[in-house]
């Protein structure tokens, strides 16, 4: 919000996301003299999870998700949700430069690293990737998205 200059801000989300008080609190604690314009996006994280990053139908989503901030006149756009870092080039390419993207990752992992008793030392840290759903879809699309080879198991 300090870094607004239009002081609207988009926010992209699942609806679970955006119904949870924690948004609530957020936009109340920093949204103070912003407008923060909160919207859902039903269908990106599947689009992700199946791989279709760059299809006509993932960018169609995406041009309407993006409309109400970008007619409210939004300069900075939060991605607020972990899956949405795959479509940030797609997103970029749609609202253009002038548009700040900022990505909810970084934030998640200090949280998760502040909150989790087990969390390795710094610098001995390895990726593992889990499962609920199809192991066999898993492994075809997580080594894709993540642009290695690398083992899914199953949870």
């Amino acid at each position: 919000a300090e870094g607004s200059r239009s002081h609207v801000i988009g926010v992209l989300a699942t609806s679970r996301t955006l119904e949870s008080p924690a948004v609530e609190r957020l936009q109340r604690e920093y949204g103070a003299n912003t407008q923060i314009v909160l919207q859902a996006c039903p269908g990106l994280v599947e689009q992700v999870e199946r791989g279709l990053i760059d299809t006509d139908d993932t960018t169609t989503l995406l041009q309407r998700y993006l409309e109400s901030s970008l007619r409210a006149g939004a300069d900075h756009l939060v991605l607020g949700c972990t899956h949405y870092a795959f479509l940030r080039d797609r997103i970029q390419a749609l609202v253009g430069p002038e548009i700040t993207l900022v990505d909810s990752g970084d934030a998640v992992a200090r949280q998760t690293e502040r909150r989790l008793p087990f969390a390795a030392p710094s610098g001995s840290a390895r990726e593992e990737f889990f499962t609920t759903g199809d192991l066999a879809e898993a492994s075809a699309r997580i080594p894709a998205l993540w642009g290695a080879p690398v083992r899914v198991q199953s949870l």
